[in-house]
């Protein structure tokens, strides 16, 4: 063998070895930085600057306090980080972007956003995908964004997704630290963090989602020792299916669990799946699309509602961009909704067709009373 084969070979050798030594560095700097979050996890209120003077641990006044017999309106929506607008794609979707287009769309999307929240006022505004420092939305902190947006409300945030750092696609996603936004007229003293099942093993873990539910309790001012519960979600997207199951198996035991308790549920956000108690024949999947999967309504309890739009679509395959000239062949879903218990009357509800100009998903409004 000639020294300058055996040269060769010692260095793809080292090369290699290299490449695994930095595979494994890299696999454990993830690991040791994991987050790792508990079972359920008080969460603290987020101060606005116009708060900022107001104890944490004020007691609730009787006029804070919800009442029957009265009407509420809440929006959901999931905002798509402000970078899923309607110039956007996204590569998880068969596009191929993996950022937004700028910080300064970001910002434009944001913006706009809370213009369509402040023009309809909601009692309490459920958001997901809303980041604090992704390197997919420029390291813009659009959490603070909205505190201090609707300072009047009160504001709660739980992280579902934090990593230091997704290798992939090229360029990589990169840093990821985002999760759900709850904010209420209405205060209140308890907000918990509530894990549910994670379907992914080591290492993919490392990279990816630890979805939850974001719960908070409201007392009624009239009907003593009941709450109203407000639940923000957004359940499992791209796995096998296992995920979505058991996250909404969980889902189904917490709010049975809170109904046999005489309290009042509203669940609401990205359930990335239908209900299969609803027609979506307006919606048909066309080949090689992603696929939503379905919740069997008959499987909760019966005096559960469940609503979705059947005529307007929640949100829009991001395989390629949205101009809204030719969309007779553009993929739609309604995969956003919420689940009522029976103590609760519906006045309202649609899926407010935005267009989808600065999220990829449009907006659910409610309006209620407790009965």
């Amino acid at each position: 063998m000639s020294k300058v084969l055996v040269l060769g070979l010692k260095i793809c050798g080292v090369f290699i070895t290299l490449l695994v030594l930095i595979f494994t560095l890299f696999l454990t700097v993830l690991t040791l930085f994991e987050y790792r979050p508990k079972d359920r996890e008080r969460i603290s209120g987020l101060r606005s600057q116009k708060d900022a003077l107001t104890s944490e641990t004020s007691v609730l006044s009787d006029k804070s306090l919800v009442d029957v017999d009265t009407a509420y309106t809440l929006l959901s929506w999931n905002i798509g980080y402000a970078g899923l607008s309607s110039e956007a794609d996204f590569f998880m979707d068969g596009g191929t972007m993996v950022y937004a287009t700028s910080r300064q769309k970001v910002n434009e999307n944001l913006v706009e956003i809370a213009s369509t929240i402040e023009d309809l006022s909601p009692d309490i505004i459920l958001l997901q995908e809303v980041d604090r420092a992704s390197r997919r939305s420029y390291k813009v902190n659009e959490v603070d964004f909205f505190v201090k947006k609707f300072s009047d409300y009160h504001s709660f945030f739980a992280p579902n997704y934090k990593t230091l750092f997704v290798p992939y696609p090229l360029p990589p996603l990169g840093a990821v630290d985002a999760g759900l936004l709850s904010l209420t007229r209405h205060k209140t003293n308890d907000a918990e963090r509530i894990q549910l099942p994670v379907p992914f093993t080591w290492p993919i873990r490392l990279v990816n989602l630890k979805r939850c539910l974001l719960v908070q309790r409201f007392p009624l001012k009239q009907t003593q020792g009941k709450d109203l519960v407000i639940v923000n979600l957004h359940l499992e997207a791209y796995d096998d299916g296992e995920g979505k199951r058991a996250q909404t198996a969980y889902l189904k035991d917490f709010i049975e669990s809170e109904i046999e308790a005489g309290n009042y549920v509203i669940a609401g956000g990205d359930f990335n799946q239908v209900f299969s108690s609803i027609d979506t024949t307006a919606f048909p999947v066309y080949s090689d699309m992603w696929v939503p999967g379905v919740i069997e309504t008959s499987e909760f309890n019966g005096e559960l509602q469940f609503l979705m739009d059947e005529k307007t679509p929640s949100t829009r395959s991001l395989h390629t961009r949205y101009d809204g000239s030719d969309t007779s062949q553009f993929q739609y879903y309604s995969i956003d909704g919420l689940i009522l218990s029976s103590n609760i009357e519906v006045l309202d509800f649609s899926v407010l067709d935005l267009q989808f100009a600065h999220s990829d998903h449009n907006p659910t409004y409610l309006k209620f009373v407790l009965r």
